[in-house]
């Protein structure tokens, strides 16, 4: 592939990747999360509301931080350009196919060895699953429940009325030898 080429591909390349950014950058809120908790108080928010806007706004901070990752990943790219070592693997020096490189413009590994640095990537790196981080996100949320209106002060389970959604999921304690409710 000739430079002129290759020069196109990656300045297409971070065009894309700024426009991603920049429209990410619109979805999100400016106030920090405990600003943002403290405004939603006022309103009825359930504390899995406030944990799924905190995991969600965190998913969308770490799609950012990947993007930045890709944006340098292209800088990188460029100079390798400039220096006369695009297209050649960092590993073995093998020529990088022009197919790889208009997919991945700046990739910086034949197939074989991205392959390699990936799974090396992977065993060096904790997991980190959608599970996991849903508590984790739980739990931060739980941190703000002083911030919830506390409806229910003063009342006993059996004197609280249930709306039909809470009587939809309300799971009870029954008396002693009473089936469960169903």
């Amino acid at each position: 592939m000739d430079v002129q080429a290759s020069m196109r591909l990656l300045e297409a390349e971070r065009e894309r990747l700024l426009e991603v950014r920049r429209g990410l950058e619109g979805e999100l809120p400016h106030e920090s999360v405990g600003e943002s908790a403290a405004e939603l108080s006022v309103l009825d928010q359930h504390q899995a509301d406030i944990a799924s806007e905190m995991f969600e706004r965190e998913k969308d901070l770490s799609i950012l931080l990947a993007i930045d990752s890709d944006l340098r990943d292209v800088s990188d790219a460029i100079e390798r350009l400039e220096r006369g070592t695009y297209g050649l693997c960092e590993a073995c020096d093998a020529l990088i196919p022009d197919d790889r490189l208009e997919a991945v413009p700046a990739t910086r590994f034949c197939l074989d060895h991205e392959t390699r640095w990936e799974l090396e990537q992977a065993a060096t790196q904790p997991a980190v699953d959608i599970a996991f981080a849903e508590v984790i996100a739980a739990r931060e949320g739980a941190r703000h429940l002083e911030f919830l209106p506390d409806e229910d002060e003063g009342e006993s389970e059996q004197d609280r009325q249930l709306g039909p959604e809470e009587s939809a999921i309300h799971i009870t304690n029954p008396a002693p030898g009473a089936p469960p409710d169903q």
